[in-house]
Order: C-alpha cells, then sequence, then structure tokens
C-alpha cells in the first residue's frame, strides 16, 4: 500500500508514475517467470478527500480563505489609513484609551465583516455549489477566528506600533 498526499500533487504524481512503473516491472516478471499471461498486482487509485475528482471540493472552499482574508484586510487596512490622513488617528492616541484597547477597536470590526462574509459563502458553497462539509462547525469557525486574527494582527501590527512610538531596535 502506498499513500500518496495530495496537497504537493506533482510529487505525488511523480511518485505515482514510480509506484506504476515497479508494478508493471514486477508484473511482467512475475508473468515470464511463472508463464501467466494474467497480471497478478494492480494498481488501485482512490481520493480520500475528493472521491468523486470534483473540482469545485477544493476550489471553493479555497475561495471562502481567500475572499475572507482579502475583505478583511482591505476593511481594517481603509480604516487604519482613513483614520491616518484625517489625522483622527492622533486624537485618538491622546485618548484615555490604552494601545491594546485601540488595536482592539481597529480589529474587530474587520474580523466581525470577515466572519459574517465566510459565514455566507460556506453556506453558498454547501447550498449552491454542493460542496459537502464533514467535520465540526465549531472546529471550523474556531479556525476561521485564528486565521483572521493573524491576518489583521499583522496588517494592523506595523501602522499602529509606529503611531504609538514603538521602535525597533537592533
Amino acid at each position: 500500500q502506498v499513500i500518496l498526499d495530495g496537497r504537493n500533487s506533482n510529487s505525488a504524481m511523480v511518485i505515482s508514475g514510480y509506484v506504476g512503473s515497479i508494478v508493471t516491472t514486477f508484473n511482467r516478471s512475475w508473468a515470464a517467470a511463472h508463464g501467466f499471461p494474467a497480471v497478478p498486482a494492480a494498481l488501485e487509485i482512490r481520493a480520500w478527500f475528493n472521491p468523486v475528482l470534483q473540482s469545485r471540493w477544493f476550489i471553493v472552499p479555497g475561495i471562502v480563505g481567500l475572499l475572507t482574508l482579502v475583505v478583511t484586510l482591505l476593511v481594517t487596512a481603509l480604516s487604519v489609513a482613513r483614520e491616518r490622513e484625517a489625522g483622527t488617528f492622533d486624537q485618538l492616541l491622546v485618548t484615555p484609551l490604552r494601545p491594546v484597547e485601540i488595536l482592539i477597536g481597529k480589529t474587530v470590526p474587520g474580523m466581525i465583516i470577515g466572519a459574517f462574509e465566510a459565514s455566507l459563502i460556506i453556506l453558498l458553497a454547501v447550498g449552491w455549489f454542493q460542496v459537502p462539509l464533514r467535520g465540526s462547525l465549531g472546529a471550523l469557525y474556531l479556525g476561521l477566528f485564528l486565521f483572521l486574527l493573524s491576518g489583521v494582527g499583522m496588517l494592523i501590527a506595523v501602522p499602529v506600533a509606529a503611531a504609538i512610538g514603538v521602535t525597533r531596535t537592533t
């Protein structure tokens, strides 16, 4: 038995070709040694994640992540950029709010919009494109939350850190 990981399809196909060549060579030598025309070994290829090999089963879930990240980052980036251009971000910094509270205030709206959009795309994926949703919804939304938090965190860390005077020391 050979189990190939399809996430790196090029390597998986190369290995599949090697396995097929090995099985074919074995079949020829076995048939010549035993004088039988029948094939003793055969390859049986099964796709575990996408058994019907429909491309929408792997393209649509990727779109969920892509669109969610793009819209969330755009909403958050435009919010910070508009405030920086208008000068209201500097006014925000002199309020009694701590920098952590400012960060939370800038990230939460984008994450709420991203979670709403991801929910809508997941509903469309399951309802319209008929992509099966197997597994726990709680785990899906926990992963979505961590995904959005890391994306928004990387986006907002640099401008906010520069605005509050955090400098980089080397």
